[in-house]
């Protein structure tokens, strides 16, 4: 974590009260860091010192360092979309709109190795954590230095990820969130902000961003979420492959990822042995997608398509010449057997399925 440099008056803060349990203090930034408070203390008295009174700055430091809680909070610009509003997609998580994006945030340096085109364009995914204690005696055994971050650091990258879905499966762009900043509120005492961690080039060249509808997102998220975390974690990684091809600037890799997202939604549950898989993946896809015979045989020729591309690109690393399979085609076909899952609230019943009975939708 980056450190400020005590001062003068920061050294003269800690000298007194309530400031004094500060001097050899630890804050914890969450998941394990953490920086010396020194430095900290002035800062945050002189963005108060002319605009409040003495009393009342004394009065809050007392209250924070009593409280001894930090509270922090992530954001990570999303390539590849736009929102027309915040979106609130549960407590402490949220994406902002460009165009509400505070001018703090721009600074972060998240931009600068996107491409010209939709430099500044996208929204940021917003995410609180709190971390409990705040601070500790620095000069307490490093055994003793430990706090709790809620959530952690493996809940907020699930998080991240769910969102991401809910955003792929509302516009046909890559998205992408390969950098995330760590800052603090302005107003709290207790705070060691700074970290960034990610891969900040691209791995990939970001298209303009799309325009998405806010609360279409927040719904695929709650969507989402109601799914057991077996099946959940089945169609995240269709959905990631999903993502994965619309970034593969070559076709045969887009067969490869688009083959894989089918056969992981068409396969899942499936006990059969890989002769079967091609037949099995187009008759579960026309089922589950088609409404009339004519639109489930076109369907079970683009599955089967689909199957065969992938099969070649994962062989012999290459498509046919005349290779029948449509990139756009297919990414529609994923996202069609994605909706229709989502919507059912639960993978089907494959046998019954293909034996005519509907699927009901959750409510």
């Amino acid at each position: 974590m980056a450190q400020a440099r005590p001062t003068l008056f920061d050294e003269a803060l800690l000298d007194t009260e309530p400031f004094a349990p500060l001097r050899d203090a630890w804050l914890f930034s969450g998941d394990g860091g953490g920086r010396v408070a020194r430095g900290a203390v002035g800062e945050w008295a002189l963005r108060r010192i002319g605009r409040e009174e003495p009393t009342a700055i004394v009065a809050e430091a007392r209250r924070q360092i009593a409280a001894n809680r930090g509270s922090y909070f992530e954001v990570g610009a999303v390539r590849g979309a736009d929102i027309d509003r915040v979106a609130d997609l549960g407590p402490g998580l949220s994406l902002v709109p460009a165009k509400d994006v505070p001018v703090e945030w721009r600074a972060l340096r998240q931009y600068e190795h996107t491409p010209p085109v939709g430099l500044l364009d996208c929204c940021v995914l917003r995410q609180d954590y709190g971390v409990t204690p705040g601070f500790v005696d620095g000069r307490a055994p490093r055994t003793e230095k430990s706090s709790e971050t809620v959530p952690d650091r493996a809940q907020r990258y699930a998080n991240r990820e769910l969102v991401r879905a809910a955003m792929l499966l509302e516009t046909t762009n890559a998205i992408e969130l390969p950098m995330i900043s760590v800052l603090a509120d302005p107003a709290t005492l207790l705070a060691a902000p700074g970290g960034r961690y990610g891969a900040p080039f691209a791995p990939f060249l970001s298209p303009p961003s799309m325009p998405l509808d806010a609360g279409k997102v927040e719904e695929r998220y709650r969507e989402l979420r109601q799914f057991a975390s077996g099946e959940l974690d089945v169609l995240m990684h269709a959905i990631d492959r999903l993502g994965r091809a619309r970034t593969d600037p070559l076709l045969v890799d887009k067969a490869l990822d688009l083959g894989l997202a089918a056969e992981i939604l068409f396969t899942h549950g499936n006990t059969g042995g890989n002769s079967e898989v091609r037949h099995k993946l187009g008759m579960r896809a026309a089922w589950l997608i088609g409404e009339d015979v004519a639109t489930r045989l076109a369907i079970f020729d683009q599955a089967r398509a689909l199957y065969d591309a992938r099969s070649k690109a994962a062989h012999e690393g290459k498509l046919p010449r005349r290779s029948a399979f449509e990139a756009a085609t297919a990414d529609r076909l994923v996202v069609a057997a994605l909706d229709t899952i989502i919507a059912h609230g639960s993978f089907p019943d494959w046998d019954r399925l293909t034996m005519g009975e509907p699927m009901a939708t959750s409510t």
